[in-house]
């Protein structure tokens, strides 16, 4: 060791530079250290902060232990999606390896071996991998709790479902109520996932940028309660106050929805026309539980027979027939939408302000996202040109055969056939009126023959 530093000694003089100018790198070798704006002595390269590893680390131990988080940069600059140029300088700042980058099949991203070797993993790159053999270039940052704005209107039944974007890490909201008029029910919607709380005992849920939340009310008509949402993870900040009311007259009230008994034969676009439209989480909450579908039912007076069918008519979600046989939907394929119709059925509708009213809608919002469907050919940039332009996190989201299946619903398609096309994630074969799905759903791919599902706007 002592010879190590008589080396680093005699360079110094010879450089006419500090001792402070140089530090041991990994693997023993000498690296000059350069002013950075990076906490805990980063290297800023492409605009983010970048630390080496240990052998066998995780860029999950690597960030948490210098009192940072994880930051997405790792994957998406010098990670899988990348490129082989960025990995090298990420690693010529870090003194990690040595030599050229070349790639392998492994979801750690950028990364040198004990031997010394450079490698750019071509499986998505996660916080979590790690191997006893590599050291990991991970990018770090500060913690940041602070939500972007989030604008809840005032509601009936359910709330708008936001996504929660802005934080970089996971931060806990905290969700109180007054009651206004009587004692609704009310409860809090995650992702989905329904969970009651009152007003003496607020909800606390733990959120991470790209979850959604949601409000619901329940009980008597008229029934009202305010709410404030707070980020108990940023100071207490105020994120929302709104206000809901519970109000389905001539209705029933099932999980935050009205829901209507259509005619013989109608969609429920025509049922909803002259309710606010048609909620298509509601669809999809009734049409695809059997349970759910017998409690609307039951709930709207319908008289059952006990027998069910999941496959005649998946299209039109929770329907019935003239003898009370219940119809729902258990495929991926074709998903029930609010357009389909079907001779002597009855179908179970959900209606409320912001509903879809045209059998063929410019857009449909789910989940956070809005989605429009492209002309033949055209690119997802294309279809959001004057829209916001292309959301990729939304893009990608459409792209699984559920969630596609659901949407081209909306579109006309009832096909139970599908296939896979790489890089344009949902979309519809015009000629033979299927879903596609295909990964990676990038923005820019664009396929004749095909007409894309894309999220546009933030």
């Amino acid at each position: 060791m002592a010879k190590s530093w008589i080396g680093f000694l005699i360079l110094s003089c010879l450089l006419g530079t500090s001792f402070s100018s140089f530090a041991l790198g990994p693997f023993g070798f000498l690296k000059k250290t350069t002013a950075s704006s990076c906490p805990n002595s980063g290297a800023s390269v492409g605009g983010y902060c970048w630390y080496a590893g240990a052998l066998g680390q995780s860029c999950t131990t690597v960030c948490s232990g210098l009192s940072l988080v994880y930051n997405a940069a790792t994957l998406s600059y010098a990670g899988s999606s990348g490129s082989d140029a960025n990995c090298l300088s990420v690693l010529n700042a870090l003194s990690l390896g040595a030599a050229a980058v070349s790639t392998q099949f492994d979801a750690r991203g950028c990364q040198a071996s004990n031997a010394n070797v450079r490698k750019r993993g071509t499986l998505s790159t996660t916080a979590g991998a790690s191997n006893a053999t590599w050291a990991r270039a991970c990018s770090c940052e500060a913690a940041d709790y602070s939500l972007d704005p989030v604008n809840w209107a005032n509601f009936e039944n359910q709330s708008t479902i936001l996504r929660l974007t802005g934080i970089n890490t996971s931060v806990t909201l905290s969700i109180s109520a007054t009651n206004g008029t009587g004692s609704p029910t009310l409860y809090y919607v995650k992702n989905g996932t329904a969970t009651s709380f009152t007003t003496g005992s607020p909800g606390s849920v733990s959120m991470v940028s790209g979850d959604t939340l949601a409000l619901r009310m329940g009980g008597t008509n008229t029934h009202s309660a305010n709410f404030t949402i707070t980020n108990t993870s940023d100071g207490n900040t105020v994120v929302d106050t709104v206000t809901g009311t519970v109000n389905c007259v001539g209705g029933y009230l099932y999980n935050g929805h009205c829901f209507f008994l259509s005619a013989s034969g109608a969609n429920c676009v025509s049922t909803c026309s002259t309710k606010g439209g048609c909620l298509i989480a509601g669809i999809w909450d009734t049409g695809e539980s059997l349970t759910n579908c017998n409690a609307a039912m039951t709930g709207l007076g319908v008289s059952l027979s006990g027998s069910s069918d999941s496959g005649t008519y998946p299209q039109i979600g929770c329907g019935v027939n003239g003898s009370g046989d219940v119809f729902f939907d258990m495929t991926s394929i074709p998903a029930p939408g609010c357009s389909p119709s079907v001779a002597s059925h009855q179908r179970a509708c959900p209606c409320g302000p912001g509903g879809i009213t045209a059998t063929n809608p410019t857009t449909i919002s789910y989940l956070g996202y809005t989605f429009r469907l492209g002309n033949d050919g055209e690119s997802c940039d294309t279809v959001c040109t004057g829209y916001g332009g292309c959301n990729a996190t939304g893009t990608s989201f459409a792209n699984s055969i559920n969630t596609c299946g659901r949407l081209l619903s909306h579109w006309g398609n009832y096909s139970t056939s599908s296939n896979s096309l790489s890089g344009a994630g949902c979309t519809l074969n015009i000629a033979g009126d299927y879903p596609n799905t295909g990964s990676p759903a990038t923005c820019a791919a664009a396929t004749s023959g095909e007409k894309r599902v894309c999220a546009c706007g933030p």
